[in-house]
């Protein structure tokens, strides 16, 4: 996104608007300062494995990524873009109801437990 609050992009994405190939922190400061020429109030640039380079004109800083163990990078971006973002829904911060309990109370376990974050295996008895 260009020329609204944040400008959210990652590396290759920002060589292509700017022209600033990024090898370092000083180069992804440049990128970052000719993504803000462009109008947004804040640039992001995500790096892989070394992080990310946020700006916003006042303060610029390079925030370093942490190991893990990568097990499937399926829609990591999405779901790392849909963090970084501010809600847009006019229910914003309201909590919504689950089905069936009409809002009242949050999802729980009769027993008291929190649900199985997984599906019981299928019984193999026919």
């Amino acid at each position: 996104m260009v020329g609204g609050g944040l400008c959210d992009a990652e590396r290759s994405e920002a060589y292509e608007l700017t022209g600033v190939e990024i090898v370092c922190s000083r180069t992804a400061a440049q990128a970052a300062n000719a993504l803000l020429a462009l109008g947004p109030k804040a640039a992001l640039i995500t790096l892989g494995e070394r992080g990310a380079f946020y700006s916003d004109g006042e303060q610029s800083f390079l925030v370093p990524s942490f190991p893990v163990v990568v097990v499937d990078t399926t829609a990591a971006g999405d779901a790392r873009s849909a963090a970084a973002s501010p809600p847009r829904s006019r229910h914003a911060g309201r909590r919504r109801p689950l089905p069936g309990d009409g809002g009242r109370r949050p999802l729980r376990h009769p027993a008291g437990r929190s649900p199985p974050c997984r599906p019981r295996p299928r019984s193999t008895d026919s």
